[in-house]
């Protein structure tokens, strides 16, 4: 098994618990840099059982639907998160719902930081 397959299949292993083998066949493989940022995606590093995760999320504003008859559900800011990169792999598609969730938690209250201190 080469490398970042290891890698990442002992941090699904310990995050998903699932067998490395299954993982390594169904991974998907990116290019051996990862790539840049895409517009409109924030970039947030992540410490997932002690292996860093370079994350892309996507903010959305909070939205006051108002009140009335005519208003609209409220939505408050959130996270989104689109792709965590292991090393070249992303490995986002195996993170499970709490993980994922845990990520955009922190990630919001970071963006909020970085935007406080504008």
């Amino acid at each position: 098994m080469n490398a970042p397959y290891e890698l990442v299949n002992n941090i699904a292993a310990s995050i998903c618990g699932m067998p490395p083998a299954s993982i390594a066949a169904a991974m998907r493989t990116v290019d051996a840099n990862r790539p840049a940022v895409r517009r409109g995606l924030w970039s947030y590093e992540y410490n997932l059982a002690g292996h860093k995760l370079d994350c892309r999320l996507e903010y959305e504003a909070s939205y006051d639907g108002g009140t009335g008859p005519h208003s609209e559900p409220s939505t408050p800011e959130s996270m989104t998160l689109f792709e965590a990169y292991q090393g070249a792999e992303d490995i986002g598609f195996w993170l499970g719902e709490e993980t994922t969730e845990l990520i955009e938690t922190a990630a919001l209250e970071a963006y909020k930081a970085d935007r406080s201190e504008e």
